[in-house]
Formats: C-alpha cells, structure tokens, sequence
C-alpha cells in the first residue's frame, strides 16, 4: 500500500519526463529559431506561436551557449539546446498536471457540500 502511495505521488513527474521528450524531439526538430532574421512579414499567426514558444523554451540553453568559445558551441551547441528545451518542457507539463490535480481536489472538495 506505501509503495503505491509512493508511486501516485511521483506519478506527475514520470509522466511529464516521459511526455516531454517525443514533444521536445518533435519541436527541436521542426520548429526554427527567429535569432537571426527574424519571420517574414507574412509568417502566419500559427507558424510565429510555435517559433516563439521554440525559442522561449530554450533560453537557458542560449544563456549558457553566449558565455562559451566558439571552438565549445559547435562541439556541444545542439545537445545543450535540446537538453534545456527538454528540461523546460518537463517543468511546464509537471507544472499543469499539478495545477490540474490541485484544481480537481479543490472543486472536489466544494461540491460534495450541502449549503
């Protein structure tokens, strides 16, 4: 019975490790970064969301390759990226599954009342 309780508790996290690593594969593999040019004048709404969001996501990653040599960036650039990304996106799906799960409890709670 401890070790289920234990497992529920972790529950969150495994599953926002696991849901965010085909997410990040996905988005560091089709989304492009708008550092250097920006998008176009006529880059559609959907397209802006997602390099936005893309580079968002992977600003510690962007902080940490700023302070290195260039020699250092093209041996460890894309794993830092992907690794930061990866980690962000974790922590934002772990984030909203706590939100939803304190939400639940909390209407749980208040609509079992009589008043």
């Amino acid at each position: 019975m401890r070790v289920l309780i234990e497992m529920r508790k972790r529950a969150p996290l495994l599953i926002a490790l696991i849901v965010a690593l085909p997410l990040e594969i996905a988005n560091f593999s089709l989304a492009g970064f708008p550092i250097d040019t920006g998008l176009e004048p006529d880059t559609s709404w959907y397209e802006k969301v997602i390099a936005y969001q893309n580079l968002y996501l992977h600003i510690p990653g962007w902080l940490l390759i700023s302070r290195m040599q260039d020699s250092q960036i093209q041996k460890v650039g894309n794993p830092i990226l992907f690794v930061s990304g990866y980690l962000d996106t974790a922590i934002l799906i772990f984030a909203s599954l706590l939100l939803f799960r304190w939400w639940q409890c909390r209407s749980r709670g208040t609509t079992g009342k009589v008043s």
